[in-house]
């Protein structure tokens, strides 16, 4: 794709023909397919998305010179990798900003204003199979289960005898990382993620216990990693996010306790499970940052949600993490630990269900993310930087699990 686009509409003094309207709107709707949260020129696009690449530092140069570059957006400039089309030319560059607009002492011409969009058919298509997957099956999903639910005992009528949960562990870690402060006693963080409650027989009074069992582990810091609903399509176990959200919110914290929503949330309805949990106390990280104290050093939490889209507010937030502030991300999905950059920082993660499935011989069966295999449960160590993905606490798909126990996990964390 090749993109030459100086800014939206709105950036613009004056009336503006805009030759190729019919050709803005539908590269709107095609990357809004894409599921990138962007508008052309006045929000982020990650260099990331669409085989972008940060521009050379002599084109940066050439367009401060010329005074086309607002102050400050130089890290926000990106270079296409056109496909199809020839390389080389200035129309493969894009000027992507961040709630910045581009100066002009003038209004663009009627040229300058072309989008000149070459699209390869095969990667239309890739990316339409790509995308029309998850969002298909979620329309489907939805429509099988009929949201909102209303059984707050979580029945499951038959399939009771079929999906009886296995027993929780609880894993501890203790982990000293460089850049923290060494703090009298540890940071002690609670981490439940993926409850897909419902999913099981008597899911309720099983939450319920798994929240004493945490309560009793006396943390500092309560993190919920999303998936709270259950969307099997079939087995009933419909419980409503009110009385999920009322269960978690005993699980008390002198830091208090934080959560981020889940794919499983969004096919729901983002707002109902947002709202349940903030009316029980427990502010949601929407791509946002809390700032804390503890033993007077400040720590950062900061909510990475969802699984399924590729946001720019999660790219901002990430790459805006301070280099010697302790962070803790808090991120659905462990394909972000990717993109989690130098510093202090560590990253707590569900989505995968640990494979949910690992046969002997054979190990994971399958895994729901597109992070590396070996980035689907456990600890990792890598770049100088810590991951821990959970196996969560539900199940999705299949109310089965086999190889890899459901779990709360307790963090002691300080520095070396």
């Amino acid at each position: 794709m090749t993109i030459d686009h100086p800014g939206p509409p709105s950036h613009y003094q004056g009336d503006v023909d805009f030759m190729h309207a019919n050709a803005y709107r539908f590269l709107h709707h095609f990357l809004r397919h894409l599921d990138l949260e962007i508008a052309l020129g006045n929000q982020l696009l990650q260099p990331r998305i669409l085989g972008l690449q940060l521009l050379e530092a002599p084109h940066l140069a050439r367009l401060k010179a010329a005074k086309t570059l607002a102050p400050g957006a130089d890290r926000l400039l990106a270079d296409t990798v056109p496909l199809g089309s020839p390389i080389g030319s200035d129309r493969h560059r894009m000027i992507v900003e961040a709630g910045l607009a581009l100066p002009r002492e003038a209004p663009p011409t009627p040229q300058e204003c072309q989008i000149l969009c070459s699209v390869d058919r095969q990667m239309v298509q890739q990316y339409m199979r790509k995308v029309a997957g998850p969002c298909g099956r979620g329309r489907l999903t939805r429509a099988i289960v009929r949201p909102p639910f209303r059984d707050e005992l979580g029945r499951k009528g038959w399939f009771a005898e079929i999906s009886r949960a296995q027993r929780h562990v609880i894993r501890r870690l203790h982990l000293k990382i460089d850049g923290w402060p060494r703090w009298r006693h540890p940071l002690r963080i609670a981490f439940l993620s993926d409850l897909h409650t419902g999913s099981h027989f008597d899911d309720v009074a099983r939450l319920n216990a798994i929240v004493d069992d945490a309560t009793a582990l006396a943390p500092d810091l309560v993190l919920f990693g999303g998936d709270y609903m259950n969307m099997q399509p079939f087995g009933g176990g419909r419980v409503p996010p009110r009385t999920i959200a009322a269960i978690l919110s005993r699980l008390e914290a002198p830091l208090g306790r934080f959560a981020i929503l889940g794919n499983h949330d969004y096919v729901y309805g983002e707002r109902a499970v947002a709202d349940a949990l903030k009316h029980n106390g427990i502010p949601v990280l929407d791509h946002a940052r809390h700032s804390m104290q503890f033993q007077n050093h400040a720590i950062d939490v900061v909510g990475v949600p969802d699984a399924h889209a590729i946001r720019a507010e999660a790219f901002a937030l990430l790459a805006g993490l301070s280099a010697e502030r302790p962070t803790v991300v808090l991120a659905h999905d462990p394909v972000w630990f990717a993109h989690l950059p130098a510093g202090p920082h560590f990253m707590l993660a569900g989505h995968t269900h640990g494979g949910q499935i690992r046969l002997p011989g054979l190990g994971i069966v399958r895994t729901a993310t597109k992070a590396p295999r070996h980035w689907t449960h456990g600890l990792v160590e890598e770049r100088g930087q810590w991951l821990y993905v959970t196996s969560g606490i539900g199940t999705s798909g299949l109310p089965l699990r086999w190889g890899v126990p459901p779990e709360i996990v307790v963090l002691d964390m300080t520095g070396k």
